[in-house]
């Protein structure tokens, strides 16, 4: 724990470490002798030379917006560079040959642009400082411990086991959660096709008949009626609603209630515990082992969770570890770690193995997150679709019950 402190202070005076040689980019005359060639013309006289000899990236390559690209590219990239890097080839050749593949244009430029860094003397990690805002914190620090300890393409490849990770959890919960979402759609716009279309026409009925509709049955034709006459007043008023009602939920209170009774609430604890665990546990037992400091693992690891419970959480760590004290009594009483985990990182604290434990510990409350998430929805899909069933149907029966004993009493 102390040399974790002492390695971050270092970090902080701004000690950046250097490259290795071997992931330093080649110089001019062994590219050459590689048979590449090497364009240092001046940008300015790009456009002059003949398309051929134009170099990487002048051609076609917007600049980096300052939007982070998405995991799936990062992935991408990072695949590829640790394959490259693992076969033997240069790090500034593997970056330009990732470039040439890739179809994403903001990619290609921001890949292209760490190239032209690197060639002019920077480090690979110093380029990628230069562009946090594009490949994140995480990617940069990740790196920086792995050009530091010399063993990049080890750490590439904990980067991209990550990478994957993250972009596999958000693709899960996505499609759990779309056929809830579909059937809500789809109940409104039954409800709204009943409101607009099949109640007028029962109402024509009734008005036929001279019979007085029964007082529920009556409400539904008269709420029916309002929604059609002022339909035009009725939806900006809801949007309005909505939009007061998002703004409001954007207030630093209401963010703190919204997120502690997502961790507290019965129905939702276990999910959102077990899939923030999960995800922040990951990340940190990854940077961990890759070399990076164990207050910039917190510091990371707070900025990837959006949750204000767990920026806390991290807060009151970072205070610890700069006490000198153990994590693991924090843990024992947070509201967002699952039970039982604080007695694992007390025995991790204890035996120096803090990163496979924590990373052991976050792939586990991952999986577990997302069964606890699939058993959630497997229990919401038939409660929407009963609950769109009931709607409907006491909307059918009170409009058609009174219809059918007007219908048998006019018989007789």
């Amino acid at each position: 724990m102390v040399d974790a402190v002492n390695t971050y202070e270092k970090s902080s005076r701004g000690l950046t470490p250097r490259m290795p040689t071997e992931f330093r980019s080649a110089p001019a005359s062994r590219e050459k002798a590689a048979g590449v060639e090497v364009n240092n013309t001046d940008p300015a006289k790009q456009d002059q030379l003949p398309k051929s000899e134009r170099s990487i990236g002048a051609e076609n390559t917007p600049p980096s917006s300052g939007q982070q690209l998405p995991t799936r590219e990062l992935v991408l990239v990072t695949t590829q560079l640790c394959i490259l890097v693992r076969s033997g080839v240069d790090l500034a050749e593997s970056i330009r040959s990732v470039s040439r593949r890739v179809k994403h244009a903001r990619t290609r430029a921001a890949l292209n642009e760490l190239w032209r860094e690197i060639e002019n003397g920077l480090s690979f990690s110093e380029a990628l400082h230069r562009q946090t805002h594009v490949f994140g914190p995480t990617f940069a620090a990740t790196v920086t411990a792995g050009e530091a300890s010399g063993q990049l393409s080890s750490v590439l490849n904990r980067l991209k086991e990550l990478l994957r990770n993250e972009l596999r959890l958000r693709n899960t919960v996505k499609s759990v959660l779309m056929y809830p979402a579909v059937l809500v759609c789809v109940g409104m716009m039954v409800i709204g096709a009943m409101v607009f279309f099949v109640l007028p026409q029962f109402t024509k009925v009734y008005q036929v008949m001279e019979r007085p509709a029964p007082i529920f049955t009556q409400v539904l034709l008269d709420v029916g009626a309002f929604c059609r006459s002022w339909w035009w007043l009725l939806l900006p008023l809801i949007g309005l609603a909505g939009f007061a009602f998002w703004r409001f939920m954007q207030l630093p209170i209401a963010i703190r209630w919204r997120d502690r009774q997502l961790l507290t609430f019965r129905i939702t604890a276990r999910v959102v515990q077990n899939l923030l665990t999960g995800r922040a546990f990951t990340l940190m037992g990854t940077l961990l082992q890759s070399g990076v400091p164990l207050l910039e693992v917190i510091r990371l690891a707070r900025s990837t969770v959006n949750n204000v419970m767990f920026h806390d959480l991290f807060d009151e760590l970072q205070q610890e570890i700069l006490a000198g004290r153990m994590t693991a009594p924090l843990m024992e009483h947070s509201i967002c770690v699952p039970e039982g985990t604080a007695e694992l990182i007390s025995t991790a604290e204890s035996s120096g193995d803090l990163g496979p434990v924590l990373q052991s510990i976050g792939e586990f409350y991952q999986e577990e997150g997302e069964q606890r998430l699939r058993d959630l929805v497997k229990v919401l899909e038939p409660a929407i679709i009963v609950s769109m069933g009931v709607v409907v149907a006491g909307v059918v029966l009170s409009i058609m019950l009174p219809l059918i004993k007007l219908t048998s009493v006019g018989g007789r």
